[in-house]
């Protein structure tokens, strides 16, 4: 009975940061993020980057699955127990990395999104952290100010709208080596609710992120050396193998991306069976949407949401032909004013979270595309447009793909 009253005061006190978190009214998805320094609440823009906020949601919740630093699928929420590890004050607060360092991630990674009214505007924006282009994982970032030149680079995905002082708490929070904080800033929890229909009814396993799945390796033995087998390997995925003398714990041995031509090549283990006298291996894939095996034959339709949704229309005649139709009321910088022009060459990259166009128009300039499929029927992208006249000049929006008339 003692004990009980003791521990009374200490309950109260872990549950307050989440009862003093009141959700909106507004209709809308919101991730509350409870901390040692306290709690604050984002609203995640789910209408506009789906695809983002079906990952962080996803990952949050525990309704995606992930592979962990041994190269096991693993599905319970990410964010918990995970810390602020970069703060630099008047800037950003960055956290998601399990080991802290910075250096890892859910073992997948997906493209760059980006929406016209989503930009590094203020402070308490949310936006994904990444290590270059289209490399997008679980790490992300709150801002302290306006850091407009991170537009177009990192793709925002909320707002911080309750709690703000919390994120200027966190970071004002003394800092070492690495600005990473002397004493831990703990995400004790990320809990997502909804709120409204849409909210409810918005589906994270439909948004184009990579799936995961299983499969059942075969050992052999030769006289070349000790090696795994995969009946079949699918396209399009990452590879992750994990091996383990004793199903208690377990080791990644490696990974290998495929796209759109899975290998059948046996993988070399010995390395890892070298001195053991049993062991086991696991196979997992980090399946990515497919994409087309050519694109000849395709016509692309883009909306340029970053142009005031004007429409952009690719046909690809040819295996290095085409012709670009870009209607624009607005005198858009894109194509120098011309409603259009004949592709001299292009050329396609198959990559996992994106298919790479770069098209050279003749006598205008090139463009690059980063197409990223949700499905087989489209999705979105983001490039840029190179002209000796007007510079470079990105761009963004959504695009369906489809056979030409």
């Amino acid at each position: 009975m003692h004990a009980y009253r003791r521990a009374l005061p200490l309950l109260v006190a872990a549950l307050l940061p989440h009862l003093c978190q009141a959700l909106p009214a507004d209709p809308g998805i919101y991730a509350v993020f409870a901390t040692n320094k306290g709690s604050f609440t984002a609203v995640l823009h789910h209408d506009k980057v789906p695809t983002t906020v079906a990952n962080f949601a996803g990952l949050a919740d525990g309704s995606r699955t992930w592979f962990d630093s041994a190269g096991l699928p693993a599905k319970r929420p990410y964010y918990n127990g995970l810390t602020f590890h970069r703060v630099i004050n008047g800037f950003m607060i960055q956290g998601g990395s399990p080991n802290g360092t910075g250096t890892d991630g859910p073992g997948y990674g997906f493209a760059d999104e980006f929406h016209p009214d989503l930009r590094h505007d203020g402070e308490g924006v949310l936006s994904m952290a990444n290590s270059g282009a289209n490399t997008n994982g679980s790490q992300f970032f709150i801002t302290l100010a306006t850091t407009a030149h991170l537009n177009n680079k990192h793709a925002v995905f909320g707002r911080i709208i309750e709690g703000i002082e919390v994120v200027r708490a966190i970071g004002a929070t003394p800092t070492g080596a690495n600005d990473k904080p002397l004493a831990p800033v703990v995400m004790q929890s990320v809990t997502i609710h909804r709120i409204g229909a849409s909210a409810q009814a918005f589906n994270v396993h439909a948004q184009g992120l990579p799936t995961i799945a299983n499969s059942r390796p075969v050992f052999r033995r030769t006289a070349q050396g000790d090696f795994i087998e995969l009946a079949a390997r699918p396209a399009m995925a990452k590879h992750s193998f994990a091996g383990s003398s004793d199903l208690a714990s377990w080791t990644s041995i490696g990974s290998i991306n495929e796209t759109t031509t899975p290998g059948t090549s046996p993988i070399g283990v010995g390395f890892f069976t070298t001195g053991k006298d049993r062991c086991f291996f696991h196979v997992a894939h980090a399946v990515h949407p497919a994409q087309p095996a050519s694109l000849v034959g395709k016509r692309l339709s883009l909306v340029l949401t970053s142009g005031g949704n004007q429409p952009l229309v690719i046909d690809l005649t040819a295996a290095a032909r085409g012709t670009i139709d870009y209607t624009s009321p607005l005198g858009s910088y894109l194509l120098n004013g011309s409603s259009g022009g004949t592709i001299g060459a292009y050329l396609t990259t198959p990559r996992l979270h994106s298919m790479q166009l770069v098209a050279a128009l003749q006598n205008i300039g090139a463009m690059e595309f980063n197409l990223a499929f949700r499905d087989a029927g489209g999705g979105f992208f983001s490039g840029r447009y190179t002209s000796d006249y007007s510079g470079i000049w990105p761009f963004f929006g959504d695009f369906t793909i489809s056979n030409l008339p």
